[in-house]
């Protein structure tokens, strides 16, 4: 009786140790920030930019929108200081899909070949905007503050 009880403390013993081990990978540290875009003279388009670290020499850059119309186009362009500044712009970034209101592009570089990383982007003294179309490049319908625009917000 003995026997039978040593072997199954050994046993358990045994799987409780074997089953320690884990598979488990690391999960990665993600960076991501997002900012608001807001609407300018009510023309109903608003949404967010999020800058998404991919590696330590890229970012995605992705802009949401709503109120956009299907089968328009709209221009995105990231520009440097403020806009009271009409700073000029840095990076042009994948059309805005009219259909879907979405903006994708990875980004390693400002337009004069500068390069940027993740931090450069989520601390940038700067505002993006979406035009109306490729036509109409001088009609702004949103903006967003980015990085050091960010007005501090007291008790925020």
């Amino acid at each position: 009786m003995n026997n039978i009880k040593y072997i199954f403390f050994l046993a358990v013993l045994f799987l409780t140790f074997s089953s320690c081990e884990t598979d488990d990978d690391p999960i990665p540290e993600q960076f991501e920030t997002t900012f608001p875009i807001e609407q300018i003279e009510n023309s109903g388009v608003f949404g967010e930019i999020t800058f998404l670290k991919t590696d330590e020499n890229s970012t995605l850059i992705t802009v949401r929108l709503n109120g956009t119309q299907d089968g328009n186009v709209y221009p995105v362009r990231i520009h440097s200081t403020s806009p009271e500044q009409d700073g000029p712009v840095v990076r042009e970034l994948n059309a805005i899909n009219g259909a879907t209101g979405i903006s994708e592009t990875i980004v390693t570089d400002l337009a004069d070949g500068t390069s940027t990383t993740y931090e450069d982007w989520v601390g940038f003294d700067g505002y993006v905007l979406i035009l109306e179309s490729e036509e109409n490049l001088d009609v702004q319908i949103a903006i967003g503050l980015l990085g050091d625009n960010i007005p501090n917000i007291p008790g925020g």
